[in-house]
């Protein structure tokens, strides 16, 4: 999408943004390992990056640069959360031969949190009966390879949520992926689930998720917690997500978004790195815009498929790639119609 000319510039609008401008680090321990390891704090508090923390950053990326890319493969049919559930499970190979002869594909994603009732004419939450509804649809269907832990927002306190519905769910389907620990003190559960079910220590599958950057340019207490613990706990594997709204927090341009979103991942990847200098590192782009006919947020749209390749087309170019892009999350129309046809059929 981008000529060179236009990468060598944007790529340059990302470092000085890093430098000038800085990432907001809501967490002691991590601002004082980016300051001990050449950043610098800028007079509102901001930790500023220089250009050489990140290439440095940027050349133990490119050692593995072509296995992400190879890896990147298992995306094009799976989308990013069952590749990156294959991946983890260790399953590649078995997957790849299975897919030259089987149609599967992913059911939902690791929403939705609610839906959409025809008979009562009106959007009811998921409660603990259409959760285990859609488990058992998921086992007993060939070609749904994957499910989503979905969220449940009833019958159950918010901090065990997560694991009670991993649970819960494993009860049902071997389908299911792994979780987000929206509490970071859930990680260590999740370690010990992933050993029970009979993976390796090092492994953790059931541990899924990303530290989203908040934009504009902000590792957030949640988020830098997380990725804390999972230093703490031996989890080295950190997935870096931006999911800028073109035009709310970043600037209207496209040329603004896309240097937006990259230096989120840039530096959420830096504040990664220098927790763990041996971890996997991997960043994922998701742009949303919203619609002025209805106010409805959406991720489908000429405007963010653009930011998200031009992120992507940077990442590969000048940032030792790892850049994975969710192409399609799910209809954000709030009733069936033509709005959930449209948002279905361009994201696809």
């Amino acid at each position: 999408m981008l000529s060179i000319k236009e990468k060598e510039v944007l790529k340059e609008k990302v470092y000085n943004l890093l430098w000038e401008v800085g990432m907001k680090v809501e967490n002691e321990e991590i601002v004082a390992r980016l300051l001990k390891n050449g950043c610098k704090e800028g007079p509102s508090g901001r930790i500023r990056i220089p250009k050489e923390k990140i290439e440095e950053m940027v050349k133990y990326q490119k050692k593995t640069q072509k296995q992400d890319d190879e890896d990147q493969r298992l995306h094009y049919r799976c989308g990013v959360d069952w590749a990156h559930s294959i991946i983890w499970k260790r399953q590649k190979d078995i997957m790849r031969k299975r897919l030259e002869t089987e149609f599967m594909m992913s059911a939902f994603d690791c929403g939705p949190t609610k839906y959409y009732d025809y008979g009562e004419k009106k959007i009811k939450p998921v409660d603990t009966e259409i959760f285990i509804e859609m488990m058992k649809f998921a086992q007993s269907t060939p070609e749904i390879g994957y499910i989503s832990t979905w969220y449940r927002h009833q019958g159950v306190h918010e901090k065990i949520e997560r694991i009670d519905s991993l649970i819960l769910g494993l009860k049902y389907t071997d389908k299911l992926d792994g979780i987000e620990s929206i509490y970071p003190e859930q990680i260590k559960y999740l370690k010990e689930i992933g050993e029970i079910m009979g993976d390796s220590p090092e492994n953790t599958p059931y541990l899924a998720g990303s530290q989203c950057i908040t934009s504009p340019l902000i590792l957030d207490r949640r988020s830098a917690a997380e990725m804390v613990e999972r230093a703490k706990r031996g989890i080295k594997r950190y997935h870096i997500a931006s999911m800028v709204t073109i035009g709310i927090n970043t600037p209207v341009t496209l040329a603004g978004a896309i240097v937006m979103g990259a230096a989120e991942i840039l530096g959420g990847m830096v504040a990664a790195h220098s927790q763990d200098r041996d971890a996997d590192l991997s960043g994922r782009m998701i742009a949303s815009v919203v619609d002025m006919k209805n106010g409805n947020v959406t991720y489908t749209g000429p405007e963010p498929a653009m930011v998200n390749i031009g992120v992507k087309e940077l990442f590969d170019e000048f940032f030792g790639g790892h850049l994975w892009v969710e192409v399609f999350l799910s209809p954000y129309a709030k009733r069936p119609g033509l709005q959930a046809v449209y948002e279905n059929f361009y994201g696809a």
